[in-house]
């Protein structure tokens, strides 16, 4: 039986509102995952950040395998100059944009500001939220540096570079390069505990379970020399 044109008319229809309907809830899917790699910051960036990312960045997208510059830009409603400026570690052609890592694509009015310290040390720029107000030593981060990298030319535990640099994380995966991070602190009571590479022997001046170890003098010179080994009664 041949179908009328009334029939025609009412598949066809059925049809066109079944395609239109699975296009909307694909847009819709689309939207959330957008969503789901939009992150913006309140306490904390998150991690892993791409190299060289502003220090004043509020709003992060994390990037996906293919993606580029100019998209990312597009669908975050901002230029792709701006995009490149915030994200330095991209280069000016897009051509080391890193997926799986967080990309600014928003920042706030003003960049962060130093802490005040408290120390009378004038403490440089930029740096990382969360910097300890009475830091008294900085190291300048280069790109490609970790927190062991840090550790070894500056002489500061990586525990305590966590300690003065919350902004970092506890696995040091978000130091930033480009920034001071805090490589020593003032103290009135302590100075700093020193590594040694021979077990048992301590630097002279260092100090072991907050006790300070005694100075061996060469005699007539007044210098301290070093290493020395500790008392019994701290070994």
């Amino acid at each position: 039986m041949p179908l009328t044109l009334g029939a025609v008319l009412f598949l066809l229809t059925r049809s066109v509102g079944a395609f239109l309907l699975f296009l909307a809830n694909t847009r819709v899917a689309d939207a959330a995952v957008a969503r789901n790699r939009t992150i913006e910051a309140r306490d904390a960036p998150p991690s892993p950040l791409q190299p060289g990312i502003a220090q004043n960045c509020n709003k992060f997208y994390l990037v996906k395998p293919h993606d580029y510059c100019l998209a990312i830009a597009i669908e975050n409603s901002i230029t792709t100059a701006k995009f490149l400026e915030w994200n330095k570690g991209a280069g000016n052609e897009c051509r080391t944009l890193w997926a799986g890592y967080y990309a600014c694509i928003g920042v706030a009015d003003e960049p962060p500001t130093p802490v005040n310290p408290v120390n009378g040390v004038k403490t440089p720029s930029p740096i990382q939220a969360g910097m300890v107000a009475n830091c008294n030593k900085f190291h300048h981060v280069e790109r490609g540096q970790n927190c062991h990298d840090v550790e070894r030319l500056t002489g500061a535990l990586v525990e305590n570079l966590v300690k003065w640099n919350p902004a970092i994380g506890e696995d040091c995966t978000s130091m930033w390069a480009n920034t001071h991070l805090c490589v020593g602190v003032k103290s009135k009571n302590l100075r700093p505990i020193c590594r040694s590479p021979e077990p048992g022997i301590w630097f002279s001046g260092c100090i072991s379970n907050q006790r300070s170890l005694p100075k061996r003098e060469e005699e007539g010179s007044g210098l301290a020399q070093g290493p020395v080994k500790p008392p019994s009664s701290l070994r």
